[in-house]
C-alpha cells in the first residue's frame, strides 16, 4: 500500500523522487524503483481502460494539411481541428488530476511513457466509477498551450546528467524530442 502512495504522490504533486521517497522514508533510488514497478502494474489495467477500436496505434501522425487545394483538403484540416478541442480538453483535465503531466516528467523516457500511459489508465479508472472531474487548484500552474507549432520543445537535461536518457519533457499534444548533446 505505501509504494502505491508514493507512486500516486508522484503523480499527485510532480515532486522529484528525492522528495516523494523522503517524504515516504525511502532513498531516492528505492522510490525510483516503486515508482518504475507501480506504474508498470498500472498499466497492466490499460488493456481495461484505454481502447479504442476505430483505431489502430500506429508509429505516425496525421498532421493538418499546410495548403489545402481543395475542398475536400479544407474540409480534412477542418475536421481535425474540431477533433482536437475535445483533445485539448483532455489534456488539461488530464494535467489537473496528474499535475506531473504539467509540471514536467524527470524519470527515463520509458518509465515517463508508462507514467502517462498509468496516469491515463487512473484517470479512465476515475470515469468509469463516476469521479467528478478534478477542480482547479491554483497552487499547480498548468501551462498555457498556444496553437502555435512552437508547442515542440525541447528541454534541457537536469543538471549532473548531460548524457543520461533522463530529461524532462512537455506533455503537450505535440511530442517531444530528446536534445542530442
Amino acid at each position: 500500500m505505501n509504494q502505491l502512495l508514493l507512486t500516486l504522490r508522484l503523480y499527485a504533486t510532480g515532486n522529484m523522487l528525492i522528495a516523494v521517497g523522503d517524504f515516504s522514508g525511502v532513498h531516492k533510488s528505492t522510490a525510483c524503483r516503486i515508482v518504475k514497478k507501480v506504474t508498470a502494474a498500472i498499466c497492466t489495467l490499460s488493456e481495461n481502460y484505454i481502447r479504442d477500436s476505430g483505431y489502430a496505434i500506429q508509429k505516425y501522425l496525421i498532421t493538418p494539411l499546410l495548403h489545402p487545394n481543395n475542398d475536400a483538403e479544407q474540409l480534412f484540416n477542418e475536421a481535425q481541428i474540431r477533433t482536437r478541442n475535445p483533445i485539448e480538453r483532455l489534456f488539461g483535465v488530464l494535467k489537473r488530476r496528474f499535475p506531473i503531466l504539467s509540471i514536467g516528467i524527470r524519470i527515463k523516457l520509458q518509465t515517463a511513457q508508462q507514467i502517462i500511459i498509468a496516469c491515463a489508465t487512473l484517470h479512465n479508472l476515475a470515469r468509469a466509477r463516476n469521479e467528478g472531474e478534478p477542480l482547479v487548484d491554483p497552487d499547480v500552474i498548468v501551462p498555457v498551450i498556444d496553437d502555435q507549432p512552437q508547442n515542440h520543445v525541447e528541454a534541457e537535461n537536469p543538471p549532473g546528467y548531460p548524457n543520461a536518457d533522463i530529461f524532462c519533457f512537455n506533455t503537450t499534444p505535440a511530442f517531444s524530442n530528446r536534445r542530442s548533446n
